[in-house]
């Protein structure tokens, strides 16, 4: 089954906030800036589980860890004990931990708004391919007003055969409901 990229977008831009939240705490040397780290930690582990994206799930769950051993006085790296320097030693443990999630979840948000491109290109090509094909007229666009109004619309096109080839290849790119949102969006556009 097809992702819903639209969801995994915003979802991702929300646990975004949070670590940005968490960088600017850290660059401020705030008092609870261990507490906000492990709240976005957190935030992210549990978005990528309803996500269900286990290997970045394990990732951050890997990380936390991570972050727990030094908290608990242990080095991550060495797992030796650090008697001497410990607050160095996990603000530093918290500056690399912030980069990888950082790294991570923009790779992320980068693959879901690369399909969302690419479906909005495909769908575009599928509304002007209708237009000339005379299947969509001026009067349809004014009956467009979210989504749910647009999915009729959407399955007449089908009657096309060549309008047809491009919904199932949109449809492979993305969900069925990111199509008819970037449908909905393009029609309102016009």
């Amino acid at each position: 089954m097809t992702r819903f990229f639209l969801n995994d977008r915003a979802r991702l831009t929300d646990v975004l906030q949070l670590l940005n939240r968490a960088l600017v705490k850290f660059n401020a040397r705030d008092f609870d800036a261990d507490s906000v780290l492990l709240e976005a930690l957190n935030g992210i582990i549990d978005t990528y589980k309803e996500l269900g994206k286990s290997d970045r799930e394990t990732q951050f769950l890997a990380m936390k860890a991570e972050w727990v051993t030094a908290h608990r006085g242990i080095n991550p790296l060495t797992f030796e004990k650090v008697t001497v320097r410990r607050s160095e030693m996990t603000s530093g443990v918290a500056f690399r931990l912030l980069q990888r999630a950082e790294h991570l979840l923009t790779d992320d948000l980068a693959e879901a708004e690369g399909r969302i491109r690419e479906a909005e290109g495909l769908v575009s090509q599928i509304i002007i391919a209708a237009f000339q094909a005379g299947l969509l007229k001026a009067v349809d666009l004014e009956k467009i007003k979210d989504p749910q109004t647009s999915g009729p619309l959407w399955d007449s096109l089908a009657a096309d055969p060549n309008i047809v080839i491009g919904q199932k290849r949109a449809q492979l790119l993305v969900h069925r409901f990111d199509a008819l949102i970037i449908f909905s969006d393009l029609l309102q556009r016009l």
